[in-house]
């Protein structure tokens, strides 16, 4: 079972409810074909064994299968969220739902066993219907409290690393706002093995999902010192303790790959933002990527936007 030490009740419990939720999730079968962890949660949970640190919310991508209509499968999967939501005994009074493209949210508001009001936030994406890679994996962690294994679809590590970098550098407009989590994320992944190359192809094609300015042009140095470590990370920190390397290893591996994108990808983003073309075939190699990567919802809406 999960050492709950160092951390308050209120947290744990929130835990404890999101690990039952993604339990039943992962026990019907239309739901685990094509939900695939993505966040935080899938970072910390599935891809680090040690647990890192806690999450706040569940984030799902939707994944196409070959013979499914993603419009129809996304009112079951609606259905089946509303349902396993009925059987942990949320209230319907207390589960609010805002159903537009590109995502659901089902945000589920409770008491705590110390009677305070919480929410646990799940999201369904609907742009990100293809991975970047040829294929997504299954992974599995144990039940906070019971330690049942939990087994869910999510992307390769370096996709989801990629992902994690990009929201980094573009999750707010204002690009002197930066997360507390995402700067500990990103911490996590700078001290962790990975293949250099995938996860570069995941940063760059991420980055090519999102308005300018390119990766290239964002400002390294003014990223990370802007950093407030607040309470959004704080409470999801073993005994609230932040590593004291944080923002100065965070800082050199966000320096080398922001470089990195201008010195080995730079005819790949130009081509993009400039000819209105995304050309995969550009990298060295691209065997890797997904076939249908050039038809991702978010390649083409951006592509679009830019032609206007």
């Amino acid at each position: 079972m999960f050492d709950t030490t160092g951390f308050d009740e209120k947290t744990i419990e929130k835990m404890y409810r999101i690990c039952d939720i993604l339990q039943r999730i992962s026990h019907v079968d239309f739901t685990k074909e094509r939900l695939s962890l993505y966040g935080g949660t899938s970072l910390h949970f599935l891809h680090f064994k040690n647990v890192p640190r806690l999450s706040m919310d569940i984030d799902f991508n939707f994944r196409v299968l070959k013979t499914s209509d993603w419009e129809k499968d996304r009112d079951k999967i609606d259905n089946i969220i509303k349902k396993i939501l009925s059987d942990l005994t949320y209230s319907k009074n207390e589960i609010k739902i805002q159903a537009q493209y590109p995502i659901t949210r089902f945000t589920v508001h409770y008491k705590t066993k110390n009677e305070q009001r919480d929410s646990i936030k799940i999201e369904m994406g609907y742009m990100r219907r293809i991975p970047i890679f040829k294929n997504d994996q299954k992974l599995s962690f144990p039940h906070f409290k019971t330690d049942e294994k939990i087994e869910l679809k999510t992307p390769i590590s370096e996709e989801l690393y990629g992902n994690k970098f990009c929201t980094l550098l573009y999750r707010y407009k204002d690009p002197m706002v930066i997360s507390s989590r995402d700067l500990f994320d990103v911490y996590i992944i700078s001290k962790s093995t990975f293949d250099n190359e995938l996860f570069e192809k995941a940063m760059i094609i991420d980055s090519l999902m999102r308005p300018e300015p390119r990766i290239y042009n964002r400002n390294p140095e003014g990223i990370v010192k802007n950093v407030s470590i607040d309470n959004q990370l704080l409470n999801l920190v073993r005994n609230r303790k932040i590593p004291e390397d944080l923002k100065t290893k965070s800082q050199r591996f966000i320096n080398t790959l922001i470089s990195t994108s201008k010195e080995k990808y730079a005819e790949i983003i130009d081509t993009f933002y400039d000819h209105h073309e995304f050309d995969p075939t550009l990298f060295k190699k691209d065997d890797d990527i997904n076939s249908n990567i050039s038809s991702h919802p978010s390649i083409i809406w951006n592509l679009k936007r830019l032609k206007k």
